[in-house]
């Protein structure tokens, strides 16, 4: 970011950092929404609470100060992660009345500057990385020094001059993002499209001739009589991981081993992982070695991760909101394992809200019980072979809309940082004098 000539220290913008709490078990007398990291909306930048906030006791004694106004900021002070650094600042813009948790703290924003623009040069400086050099991490867990980050220099014109940049910049990124939420509706269409290409596939085979039966599952009303129906476990092991404690050092720094999380389902076929643990944390935390070949299933996951499955190409161990499936039967190829499970998504998901699970959660037990049709071996290949063919130009389109997803994002980005620093001409606004 290359500020403007007048440029001040990020403190002159605001009152202060006043740190969360989070409160007690809730007692029905002192119950207050409590916003969690969880609950920033990283893309828009603004906090989304959606129909089931968190809820906390916090008494009146301990709300001075911290009780939250329409146009605070909110900033994340611990957390974070390799990928993902603590720092984050959102705006709060909800009526409700609320706090935020202690890994959170409130910043109110003073009168001689707009809450929204201020937003908009904190999304500016942590796209730029300015957050990093303030971050301490002396275990798992990071750590924001926020008086060190707020004596960051950035641009504050006259509040009218950031109101009218803040307007400017509301318009154009809600464009943007109209055409972001084009281009995800896109792609969540053609995963559709490949779920429906796999359940044909091993529920029905390739010749539509062929004699059929129906089983009392209603998904399964159509199976070539020739195959079998088998449980999962009879011809798979299944298990799940865990998450190493954060904040024991030795169980993440200098790790070399894959570790995975829900969102690393996202893509189909799993190349890397985006963190890596210790051999210290996978004997002292029983995390299994999942081998090359398997598929892994999110038991949990927001938005449409929970029940994808995807096909693991590397060496990995998971955490505990991930299923690992590993055909031990030569009844059950790798593969055919992957696209019948990515198959039967809506099934999974079916399966996650009914009878024996968890609130929204797979569990390893019902992948253990769950009937998967099993046609010979070499119709196993032949089907897979067809799924690939078949969905091949699917796989080209999704990946063009998530380069223009990012393109556009990298374009929002440099959009933001150009006008909070006075080098964009916005209309209405002489930003060099103002």
């Amino acid at each position: 970011m290359t500020a403007a000539s007048d440029t001040q220290r990020l403190k002159y913008a605001v009152e202060g950092c006043i740190n969360g709490i989070w409160g007690d078990e809730p007692n029905g007398a002192d119950d207050l929404v409590v916003v969690r990291v969880a609950d920033f909306d990283r893309q828009r930048c603004c906090v989304e609470l959606g129909d089931s906030p968190t809820i906390r006791a916090v008494p009146e004694s301990a709300r001075s100060r911290r009780l939250l106004r329409k146009g605070d900021l909110l900033i994340e002070k611990s957390g974070g992660g390799e990928q993902q650094p603590v720092g984050n600042v959102v705006l709060f813009n909800e009526d409700r009345p609320a706090v935020c948790s202690n890994f959170v703290a409130r910043m109110p924003v003073v009168d001689s500057c707009d809450s929204r623009y201020v937003a908009y040069v904190f999304r500016a400086l942590y796209a730029e990385g300015r957050n990093v050099p303030h971050v301490k991490q002396t275990s798992g867990i990071q750590n924001l020094d926020s008086e060190s980050y707020l004596n960051e220099r950035v641009w504050l014109p006259a509040k009218n001059t950031q109101e009218y940049i803040a307007d400017f910049l509301d318009e154009q990124t809600a464009r943007i993002d109209a055409l972001i939420a084009e281009k995800e509706k896109l792609v969540g269409a053609l995963k559709d499209i490949e779920e429906v290409t796999g359940f044909d596939l091993v529920t029905r085979g390739l010749t539509a001739s062929q004699d059929r039966v129906s089983y009392s599952e209603a998904w399964l009303a159509e199976v070539p009589a020739h195959w079998r129906l088998s449980k999962l476990r009879h011809v798979a092991r299944i298990g799940n991981g865990s998450t190493p404690k954060r904040d024991k050092e030795e169980y993440w720094t200098g790790g070399s081993i894959p570790w995975l999380n829900s969102g690393s389902v996202n893509n189909p076929r799993i190349h890397d992982a985006s963190d890596f643990v210790t051999e210290a944390a996978r004997k002292e935390c029983h995390l299994p070695m999942v081998r090359v070949g398997s598929t892994v299933v999110a038991l949990t996951g927001q938005g449409k991760t929970r029940g994808t499955a995807a096909f693991a190409e590397i060496e990995t161990t998971i955490n505990q909101h991930l299923a690992y499936i590993a055909p031990f039967d030569g009844r059950l190829t790798d593969e055919f394992l992957w696209v019948a499970l990515t198959g039967f998504y809506s099934v999974l998901r079916h399966l996650s809200e009914g009878e024996g699970s968890t609130k929204g959660a797979l569990t390893c037990e019902q992948l253990n019980q769950f009937r998967l049709p099993l046609p010979p071996v070499d119709e196993q290949v032949q089907l897979v072979q067809a799924y690939k063919v078949r969905t091949q130009a699917i796989e080209e389109l999704m990946a063009h809309a998530r380069e223009h997803i990012e393109r556009l994002r990298e374009y929002r980005a440099s959009l933001i940082s150009a006008a909070v620093t006075g080098q964009l001409p916005v209309p209405g606004v002489n930003t060099r004098s103002a």
